[in-house]
């Protein structure tokens, strides 16, 4: 009760200040240098400062018809990963949400999981202080009583400027991996639904493209933030962007984050009871080993450089590369009877990207070492990854088409990490690799304000020794400038892992009265993927030149899911358990509805609302489950349609954006998703509703340097958001960035 009043009163002294800030005349800021580029990325707060005159001169500049042409432009931001093709959002034909670098500063992300709490369809729940668990629209932990790192987000496919950077081993992102910070990006697409079509497999329920700043400037510049907070929270980021030389534009950044955990308690799953640290080698074996620093969560380095050569309209080409070295510990090997592992790497990366007329290609290349579950042998590895792709659009008066082919590999080598240990049995116990090749076509039929979108393509992995065809279609319309209506029907696939198709290990005998105990898991080299079929139908509205709507219902049904399957072979006082992965003969039928409003009041104040409801049942879903978190008697049998809980009905933000001044920036933002219930190996776990409240307050002291106070989970909520997890707390930071 206490909460929801705070909540309405934070949202009363925004909003409080509407009506007087109406009455105030914005003053109006010089325009007449602004090139079209700066224009076209003006934010919505300098766009609401200029005066009559002032957007009278920039429809002119612009060469639209008039303000409210000028206006669509402005605020209804361009988009590429929706179509591959550079649109605005009100057209696009898929579910697709742009978040800008301002408003990622503005809500004070710390990093990307956090930033995607402000896009609709998102559900982000926090494991340990900043490690996250993201999933789009859910279908998540299916089936559910599995380990917890098979609840690892497979089908989500997250890419930065077009370069995948997904992890091979069992799928999901190591978000702590990626070597860029927050200062590098510009923007971030997020397109919801299936889209292996148009970007590959593992696009089953969405694509995040994160994209990287533009670096052309015509002077050299230094930007630099630093943020520092209880829980040992330190974080900073720098970049010099230097001045442009003939065709050729770079940069350079650095990123650090350091966080401790919000508890010094640890979960024992022989007892369900936290027990403080200094217990961890009464409780368990190697604890020193798996657990070198109890304290931390969080800690990442990362550094890139980006080079950029533009020689004309059509022919451009980019370069990136760096390293990056992380440490957390989060929920993710549950093989030790404690909850929480920790985790490594340390990769470097190179992107090549390059566009000559109508043909583009990128190149990309992943390496570095990877410790899945620090203190586990077998976890570690020698990891390279390896993609390209090329594409040609043939243009006509009104179709597009664009043909393109793939290739990718990925190796994994735990050898040398064995031989280090003297571990006789790994998990692949040397290297192992997979490989793709794909070829796709994408058509794009557009007439007055008809456009329709086909796209197929079919994947060709060396495992499954199978081939795999995805596709979309997508017609939109235009009714009239405030109206559009889209539908779209699409199939995508998942793609192959390490774990299902090449894990090969014996564990350590155990004797156990009078018997030898032994656990064998060989791979499945048939295994079939995971296919999710979607109908999707939405409606925009531009209500007014400052309001925006957004309606998207969707069905999925999703099959070939896998799970483990156990033999018991006994000879004379051997007992072998023979493990490996097997499709079960489950489906998953989800229903649901997007809605989300944009409202710009005027130049001091705009607002966002969004909110999703879904509805997921498990179809000959057959379960005989023990739970020992009630005792070994407690059996839940399921042998029918079963109402899936581990993805919440409802989940959705509220982002408040409120300038009073020049100087001073407020940004409120509520995140809030409802009561889950949770099956795994480990136990049953119920998930309260929640409601996160972020806040940050910016004062600006000369140009773009200031000052800002920023608060995460600001209602201190000290509540669990992941199973057998630590509890989430509030983190407050002050900071200060400079321009120079």
């Amino acid at each position: 009760m206490k909460q929801a009043l705070l909540y309405i009163l934070i949202i009363i002294f925004n909003l409080s200040y509407l009506s007087s800030s109406a009455q105030q005349k914005p003053d109006s800021i010089s325009i007449d240098k602004y090139s079209r580029e700066m224009i076209l990325n003006m934010s919505e707060d300098m766009l609401m400062e200029l005066s009559l005159e002032d957007l009278m001169l920039l429809v002119k500049k612009l060469k639209v018809s008039s303000i409210e042409e000028l206006y669509n432009i402005i605020l209804n931001p361009v988009v590429e990963t929706a179509s591959k093709k550079a649109e605005q959002t009100f057209n696009s034909p898929l579910s697709v949400t742009v978040i800008s670098n301002e408003e990622i500063s503005n809500s004070g992300a710390l990093n990307i999981p956090e930033a995607l709490r402000l896009v609709p369809g998102m559900i982000v729940r926090e494991k340990t202080n900043g490690n996250y668990d993201v999933h789009i629209r859910g279908n998540d932990n299916v089936p559910p009583g599995k380990y917890l790192f098979d609840s690892e987000n497979t089908i989500t496919l997250v890419m930065i400027d077009g370069r995948t950077v997904y992890n091979n081993f069992q799928g999901g992102i190591f978000w702590e991996s990626l070597a860029i910070g927050m200062n590098d990006i510009e923007k971030i697409e997020v397109v919801i639904g299936p889209s292996s079509a148009l970007y590959g497999s593992n696009a089953v329920s969405g694509v995040i493209n994160i994209i990287t700043k533009n670096i052309s400037t015509d002077k050299t510049s230094v930007t630099a933030t630093a943020q520092y907070g209880n829980f040992g929270t330190k974080a900073a980021n720098a970049a010099i962007n230097l001045k442009k030389y003939k065709h050729i534009s770079s940069r350079i950044s650095t990123n650090y984050q350091h966080r401790d955990r919000a508890q010094d308690e640890y979960l024992y799953f022989e007892d369900y009871e936290y027990h403080p640290s200094d217990s961890l080698p009464n409780l368990i074996q190697y604890a020193e080993r798996r657990y070198p620093d109890t304290k931390l969560a969080l800690d990442r380095f990362g550094i890139n450089a980006f080079i950029s050569g533009d020689f004309g309209e059509d022919i451009k080409c980019d370069i990136s590369t760096g390293i990056q070295k992380s440490k957390i510990q989060t929920i993710y090997l549950d093989l030790n009877n404690i909850s929480l592992s920790t985790r490594e790497s340390n990769t470097h990366y190179i992107d090549f990207r390059a566009k000559l007329h109508n043909l583009s290609t990128q190149v990309s290349y992943n390496y570095g070492i990877q410790d899945n579950a620090v203190g586990f042998y077998g976890y570690k590895f020698d990891v390279s990854n390896f993609s390209s792709k090329i594409e040609y659009d043939i243009k006509r008066k009104y179709i597009t088409i664009s043909p393109g082919m793939y290739f990718s590999k990925s190796i994994f080598n735990d050898e040398k990490y064995l031989l280090e240990n003297n571990v006789d049995n790994g998990l692949f116990n040397g290297p192992v690799e997979l490989s793709n090749k794909a070829y796709y076509v994408r058509s794009e039929f557009k007439y007055s304000d008809f456009k329709f979108v086909a796209a197929i393509r079919m994947d060709d992995y060396d495992l499954p020794e199978q081939k795999y065809w995805s596709y979309q279609f997508i017609s939109s319309y235009n009714i009239n400038n405030k109206n559009n209506i889209r539908i779209v029907y699409s199939r995508a696939n998942r793609g192959p892992f390490m774990y299902d198709y090449h894990v090969n290990h014996l564990s350590e005998s155990t004797d156990i009265n009078g018997y030898t105990i032994q656990q064998r898991y060989t791979p499945n080299k048939n295994l079939d993927l995971e296919t999710m079929d979607m109908l999707e139908f939405g409606f925009r509205n531009r209500i007014k030149e400052n309001i925006f709507t957004d309606f998207t219902f969707f069905y999925s049904y999703a099959k070939d899911f896998s799970s483990s399957s156990t033999v018991v072979d006994t000879v004379l006082h051997t007992v072998v358990y023979h493990s490996t992965t097997k499709n079960i003969d489950l489906n998953s039928r989800q229903f649901g509805m997007t809605a989300q409003a944009r409202i710009v009041f005027n130049k001091k104040m705009n607002l966002k609302f969004f909110t999703t409801v879904q509805y997921t049942v498990l179809s000959n879903f057959n379960l005989n489950y023990t739970s020992p978190q009630f005792g070994d008697n407690t059996v839940i049998s399921i042998n029918t349609d079963f109402v899936h809980k581990t993805t919440p009905s409802y989940y959705g933000g509220l982002i408040i954006q409120w300038n009073p001044n020049d100087k001073l920036s407020m940004n409120t933002n509520f995140y809030r998703y409802s009561k889950q219930d949770f099956y795994s190996i480990d136990g049953i776990t119920v998930i309260d509703a929640k409601t996160i409240m972020n806040m940050k307050i910016s004062y600006s002291l000369f140009k773009e340097n200031s000052i800002f106070f920023n608060a995460r989970n600001s209602l201190d909520n000290k509540s669990y958001e992941f199973p057998f997890s630590d509890k989430s707390r509030g983190l407050y930071l002050i900071g200060l960035n400079i321009n120079l």
